[in-house]
């Protein structure tokens, strides 16, 4: 399923699967009313919030489809494919979606683009999510989004000075997506 939010004129979005309508305050968050139509090619999205200076780059929804570049001698260079190659160039986000026209949007977290995000996986994910809003109270208002495996994305601004790191495990089945 490819659901995708619907910004609204007045500033708000409607998640398209629960139908829930919220504000969108999103640090740096692009302007909706230059947004592509609900139903414009994936491409269109990517030079959208390019367009916005987040660099993005296209996966396969789990893993990246940009490789990693390779030496004289054919051996992968390490630091070079996925989110290290994410860009606001349209040309390069033209051409890879000219490869991969179905390839979801993945967006460099971090310093690059102002977000992180925390990746709250389906059934286990979010009744974990439950336990620790239940626990530790919840988070402040910030945009979030239905992943098309049923988890959930919750957005939030990026500060320098708090840096997050990726911590596998610590929220169980709740990975965050920190710089990178």
């Amino acid at each position: 399923m490819n659901a995708r939010p619907i910004f609204l004129d007045d500033d708000t979005v409607r998640d398209p699967i629960t139908g829930e309508i919220r504000p969108l305050i999103l640090p740096s968050a692009p302007v909706v009313a230059d947004a592509p139509a609900i139903d414009a090619p994936m491409v269109e999205w990517a030079l959208f919030y390019a367009r916005h200076e987040w660099p993005v780059f296209p996966s396969d929804g789990k893993r990246p489809l940009t490789p990693r570049d390779k030496d004289a001698n054919g051996e992968e260079i390490k630091r070079t494919g996925g989110f290290y190659k994410a860009t606001t160039n349209e040309d390069q986000i033209r051409a890879w979606w000219k490869k991969w026209p179905d390839a979801q949007i993945a967006i460099r977290a971090g310093e690059a683009s102002g977000v992180f995000a925390i990746d709250i996986d389906a059934e286990a994910g979010l009744e974990n999510w439950a336990k620790i809003i239940a626990e530790h109270g919840d988070t402040p208002q910030t945009h979030a989004h239905l992943t098309p495996g049923g988890g959930k994305h919750l957005v939030f601004r990026w500060h320098a000075d708090r840096p997050i790191t990726i911590s596998p495990g610590q929220l169980k089945s709740t990975p965050s997506t920190a710089p990178g």
